[in-house]
């Protein structure tokens, strides 16, 4: 898991593809390339007010700027030896159903 930021995004009628940013964060995956690109075809992309994800492929990206900044508050709880993927995980996911119900 990691923060990015979305440089750019290119569409057409098929797929859609964004390329990221890393932001280093404490907590975060931190060993990125520069930039990474990512793709998916319209007809099997999952996507709503906070995430894009394809079941096919390993990524989903989580976007909204209370979701982003929550993650990252609960990150800089953890101790350095915390199990930084699992739990920023169940975070998000927890934290997107408290949104969804609202």
């Amino acid at each position: 898991m990691a923060r990015v930021v979305i440089e750019a995004i290119e569409t057409d009628r098929r797929l859609m593809a964004v390329t990221l940013r890393q932001v280093p964060t404490r907590g975060f995956v931190n060993n990125w390339p520069a930039l990474l690109s990512i793709s998916s075809a319209w007809d099997s992309l999952y996507y709503d007010d906070h995430r894009w994800s394809q079941p096919n492929v390993p990524w989903t990206l989580y976007f909204g700027d209370r979701l982003v900044d929550a993650a990252v508050e609960y990150a800089d709880t953890l101790p350095d030896d915390a199990d930084f993927y699992g739990l920023i995980c169940v975070f998000i996911y927890a934290t997107l159903e408290r949104f969804e119900k609202k």
